[in-house]
């Protein structure tokens, strides 16, 4: 009866499968396009609200919810080196302590892991 009522299934929930006409997409793939659209615009955005707490305080945390494999593909250097350098900058120039709290926690989790732009993000921690 739960069977009939789509409640359990034996396989992955509908990845790939058509539903309704539509196929849909899986959590993983949205996230992953979600974390490079992101990483393409928050080094802009990092400039363009740089004098504004509230604001900054909301999205100098959003780097830590980005998936750290998109840091590691190639196209995406450019922009993970941006967001990391107006990272660094915002955290030498803001007083306000949710921002530089945020900022940090940022800074942090974009050293980490094993993706290829690691060692990177901890040098210019060091600097």
């Amino acid at each position: 009866v739960v069977h009939a009522i789509g409640g359990i299934s034996d396989g992955p929930p509908n990845k790939g499968r058509k539903t309704g006409g539509k196929v849909r997409v899986s959590t993983g793939i949205q996230h992953e396009k979600l974390s490079i659209a992101l990483l393409r615009a928050l080094p802009d955005l990092l400039i363009k609200f740089k004098s504004d707490a509230a604001v900054l305080e909301s999205i100098s945390s959003l780097p830590r919810y980005l998936i750290p494999t998109v840091f590691s593909l190639p196209q995406r250097k450019k922009d993970f080196t941006s967001l990391n350098k107006n990272l660094s900058e915002i955290y030498l120039q803001s007083n306000d302590e949710n921002v530089l709290r945020n900022v940090a926690l940022s800074l942090a989790y974009l050293s980490r892991g094993d993706h290829t732009r690691a060692p990177e993000a901890r040098l210019q921690l060091q600097k």
